[in-house]
């Protein structure tokens, strides 16, 4: 989706625009797949269309102008909308911005109004039966019917902030209460619909706001916990710690992790079947570990600049990336031979999604987080480059979703496709052959000092006498020289100096001063390349705390080499 109109393409191998779609033109506002692929759904300014994928027909066109947020529930069954709050000047009732349609037939369900734009949605069970909303000190679950109307059950819990539905066929829903008043905070696990006594609990002090991240049976939890202030001074972004629970109630611990500092993401592996995750953590470079059901680490996947985990759908093979404020590199791994396949260079990519074949991978660079070189890239597992279309202000890109049944793991990796040429962005540019320093308003005129002077003006051969009038003067000679009468003796040339300088080293003088330039230019640039390196470190050290680092920024990190390569060189 970008600011001009929608696109839909197939995926590999033919990656081409589908066939009988026309693709909406003018600035559509938000746009996304249902979750069984079926229905696919767009807001223009005035209206919401609902496409059945299959047969490229639009079977819904809903007249509700201004929506920007909308998502389908799990089945598809329903389509949820979502306007910005705006007070109604001629009428009592409130603007029912939230509003609930049957997808296949256009029904509106119901509207309500809810003005936060981060709390609107509604969770929902795998099998649509139940759906949940945050009140305060409550969670209210709702059948599809009474939306909006008298809760099925409510979770009574005081304080709580969050809230999680697991997915599953027996679902459970995890409960999060922050830290308040000296007292801890804690994350609490019901069944759903008997919330007399929660089956697995965890309590912590350092928790302002958590993360819960379940497996795909909804049997495990990972909790990410985080304040907002770090007590120890350690870090100006708060301390995050990670906790691992059982809904049965037999397992619960803090993971521990090996390297200090914040921990950027988790992931669990889809396949149900390895009962492992893996979480990237510690100040830049940052690590990558994958641990099993207990939480015990069990591989290593290195360090480096990354921040972003995302296992492929079949759980075969994981990304371990670095995007936001980092380079783009991208490791491609293996789990189950736990080797690393290849590394991937997306530079400026601000998205990346495994494709439901989970041999294929989509990154994308959109806006408003980047608004230069906007566009997608589809990579084979491999590291080979598929398809690279550039975008005028893209703002969201996505897969159509797919069961897993349909693409199976294979027993070995499928071979690298012939792929197309690498755009420029992403091949090694030679470094730049390091000269002697020069300053500004010498740049660009020729050098006085040449490694390959000629021999007729070697500092060693003494300058030839001044022509006589009967021989032809010399080029380059001085017109004092050429003008020399014949019958008079020359005039003699003034004596050195008190410091004793002979007329020889007066001669050399010239050449002299040459060598000595080129010293003080060498140690000129010593002193300029110190400096540079002592602002890498600053710059390094910035980045390990998570500051952002513009381009120009990591471009001098990634200097560091070059410059510790040409101080080396100077010095000797």
């Amino acid at each position: 989706r970008s600011i001009k109109e929608i696109g839909l393409v197939t995926g590999p191998p033919t990656l081409q625009n589908v066939a009988g779609f026309t693709n909406p033109q003018g600035n559509n506002r938000t746009m996304g797949y249902s979750p069984d692929g079926k229905y696919f759904a767009w807001a223009t300014p005035t209206t919401v269309c609902i496409l059945d994928v299959d047969s490229n027909a639009v079977i819904q066109e809903i007249d509700r102008p201004n929506v920007v947020e909308m998502y389908f529930s799990p089945r598809g069954t329903y389509l949820l909308t979502w306007e910005r709050f705006t007070k109604q000047a001629d009428s009592t009732e409130p603007h029912l911005n939230t509003n609930v349609w049957v997808s296949a037939s256009g029904q509106h369900l119901v509207g309500l109004t809810r003005k936060l734009q981060s709390s609107w949605s509604f969770q929902w069970t795998s099998d649509e039966s139940c759906c949940a909303q945050l009140f305060p000190n409550e969670v209210r679950f709702f059948t599809p019917e009474t939306i909006g109307k008298t809760a099925k059950f409510t979770l009574h819990l005081k304080g709580v902030q969050d809230f999680s539905l697991s997915p599953g066929r027996s679902p459970a829903v995890a409960a999060f209460v922050p830290a308040l008043e000296g007292s801890p905070g804690m994350i609490r696990v019901y069944p759903l619909g008997s919330f007399q006594q929660p089956v697995a609990q965890k309590t912590f002090f350092k928790a302002d706001k958590a993360q819960m991240v379940w497996n795909s049976l909804g049997t495990n939890i990972l909790v990410l916990a985080s304040t907002d202030v770090d007590v120890t001074g350690k870090s100006y972004y708060g301390e995050t710690n990670l906790y691992y629970l059982s809904v049965a109630g037999n397992f619960d611990c803090q993971v521990i992790l090996d390297k200090d500092g914040p921990i950027y993401d988790v992931a669990w592996n889809p396949d149900a079947t390895t009962k492992e995750f893996a979480v990237v953590y510690g100040y830049m470079p940052a690590k990558a570990a994958l641990f099993n059901r207990r939480a015990t680490l069990i591989h290593d996947f290195g360090t480096g600049p990354r921040n972003y985990l995302q296992f492929n759908p079949q759980g075969r093979l994981l990304a371990v990336a670095g995007f936001g404020n980092l380079s783009g590199q991208m490791d491609i791994w293996d789990c189950k031979k736990r080797i690393k396949v290849t590394t991937i260079n997306a530079n400026n990519s601000t998205s990346c999604s495994w494709s439901p074949t989970g041999r294929s991978l989509m990154t994308a660079t959109l806006s408003p987080r980047l608004r230069v070189d906007n566009g997608i890239k589809v990579w084979h597992h491999s590291g080979t480059l598929l398809y690279h279309q550039l975008i005028h202000e893209l703002y969201q890109v996505c897969w159509r979703p797919m069961p897993v049944s349909k693409f199976p793991d294979r027993a070995g990796l499928s071979p690298p496709p012939r792929g197309i040429e690498a755009p420029s962005e992403n091949v090694k540019r030679s470094a730049a052959p390091v000269g002697a320093y020069r300053p500004p308003h010498a740049r660009g005129t020729p050098s006085s000092f040449s490694l390959h002077a000629k021999e007729d003006v070697s500092p060693n051969v003494s300058p030839r006498p001044a022509a006589s009038a009967d021989s032809p003067a010399r080029p380059g000679a001085s017109r004092k020289a050429a003008r020399q009468v014949v019958g008079y003796s020359p005039v003699p040339k003034p004596k050195a100096k008190a410091n004793g300088a002979s007329p020889a080293s007066i001669t050399n003088t010239p050449a002299a001063n040459n060598a000595n330039s080129a010293t003080n230019n060498a140690s000129k640039r010593i002193r300029l390349i110190n400096k540079k390196l002592k602002q890498i470190a600053e710059l390094k050290e910035r980045l390990q705390h998570g500051d952002a680092l513009d381009s120009a920024q990591l471009a001098k990190i990634q200097s560091e080499q070059s410059l510790t390569e040409e101080l080396q060189s100077l010095k000797q």
